[in-house]
Order: structure tokens, then C-alpha cells, then sequence
């Protein structure tokens, strides 16, 4: 993922489509949009 393991920062996923960048990040603990 973009963030490289610094859960600190907001992940932007612009075309989520179903979401399924979406539910990875969020599991993995990021702050993202989408």
C-alpha cells in the first residue's frame, strides 16, 4: 500500500469501485477515504 506501513496518514483510493482497497486498508489500520 502507499501509506508503507505508517498508519498515520489519510489513503486516498479515488476509483474504490466495490471497495475493496477500502476494507484492506481499513483492516490494515489506515485512515483512508474513498
Amino acid at each position: 500500500m502507499a501509506g508503507n506501513g505508517d498508519t498515520s496518514k489519510r489513503l486516498i483510493d479515488p476509483c474504490c469501485g466495490v471497495g475493496t482497497v477500502l476494507l484492506e486498508g481499513i483492516w490494515a489500520g489506515y485512515d483512508i477515504i474513498g
